[in-house]
This record gives structure tokens, sequence and C-alpha cells, in this order.
């Protein structure tokens, strides 16, 4: 017998269908944590056995950026996909919260920049990797989600990095600066000031090699 309250549970976090949930529900024995297991490989086996959709256009998505613990790295990424009814689910924003939390757990892979490793990073709670998490939803969803682009900071010791991500998470910053001296709580707050300016301006220059001699 199926236990209704963990049905309708499993059904609004996961969005599968109803019979998906009852057979998730009986294999695992009314054991809530299991059956979203099961219904996440059974949906990652499905999105690999069938087509991906080709040049798909994704117009929707959310921008992320976030920094290590000792803001001496920063990377940002943005998760796309085809509808905004997707983009600004609980389940979407979920999945990025995941992948923050991957990347970080494994910031000396992230740092190398090889974007096959970092698909394949593995989360520490269910041993999924980005890829497979985001295979699982974009199965449930019937849409097609991509991390289309990722954003490294470099680390240097005399560096520093901040984030921000605007609260419609169409617009995020990163911002490093050279140091010469351990930061103070009153530095890194006119620091969170400057990207903020940085991040709703209209900058001339992007990097470095932009500026001339002049």
């Amino acid at each position: 017998m199926v236990d209704k309250v963990l049905l309708v549970k499993l059904r609004r976090e996961t969005l599968a269908s109803f019979s998906a949930c009852i057979e998730a529900l009986k294999n695992s024995e009314n054991n809530y944590e299991e059956a979203k297991k099961l219904l996440i490989k059974k949906s990652i086996r499905t999105i690999e056995s069938s087509e991906k959709v080709e040049n798909s256009a994704l117009p929707e998505g959310r921008v992320h950026a976030f920094t290590s613990s000792d803001n001496k790295v920063g990377v940002m990424f943005e998760l796309r996909s085809q509808t905004d009814f997707t983009s600004n689910s609980r389940e979407f924003i979920g999945l990025i919260g995941r992948i923050e939390k991957i990347l970080l757990a494994n910031i000396e892979e992230v740092q190398k920049k090889d974007r096959k490793k970092i698909y394949s990073l593995r989360s520490s709670e269910d041993n999924l990797t980005i890829q497979e998490s985001i295979s699982a939803l974009s199965s449930i969803t019937r849409e097609e989600i991509q991390l289309s682009e990722i954003y490294i900071t470099p680390q240097e010791n005399n560096f520093v990095s901040l984030a921000y991500t605007h609260h419609n998470a169409k617009l995020g910053a990163l911002l490093t600066l050279q140091k010469n001296r351990e930061l103070t709580q009153e530095d890194l707050l006119y620091a969170r000031k400057l990207i903020l300016h940085f991040s709703g301006s209209d900058s001339t220059f992007l990097r470095l090699s932009d500026c001339s001699q002049s």
C-alpha cells in the first residue's frame, strides 16, 4: 500500500508522473529518500537513451555567482532552459544550489577549468554527477537544460574575488582585486559596493588586455 502523503510530496518535489511516483514508492516500500533516488536514476536512463535536442533555443535561465569561503576563487555559471516555467521552478533553483555545493566541494578541480571534468564532479549526498543531475531534471520537465557558461577567476594568494547575483538571477558579476595586505571587513564591504557599481554600469573595459596604454 502506497503512503498517500509521501506520494503527494514525491510528486510535488520531483515533478514525476503519479504512476512513476507510485511505482517508486512500491519498490522502495514507502521509503521516501529511496523512492526519490529511484526516480532520479530512471530519469537519467530515459534522457540518456533518447535523442537530445540539437541546437535547441534556450532563451530562459538563471545566472549564479559565488566565491569560496576564503574569497580566493570566484565562480559564475549560467543554467539555461527552454521556458521560464522551468527556470523559475523550485526544482531548477534547487539544481543551481546543488551545482554550487558540488563545485565548492571540489574547488581544486574547478580551478583546472576542465569543462568535462567539471560536468563529471559528483555530489557527496547521492553520488550523482552534475551532468546526471541536469539530465534527471531535464527528463522530468521534458525540456532541454544546459550548463551553458562557466567563469572561474584565477587563484593567486595576493588576489581576492567577490561575486554578485542580481535578485532576478539574470545578471551576475565576478570581481577580482589585487591586494597588498590582509583585507578587513571594512575593505570587503567597500569591495562589495564596487562590484555592485560595476555590475550596474556599462563598463568600457572588461579585461586588463582591453585597456590601451593611454
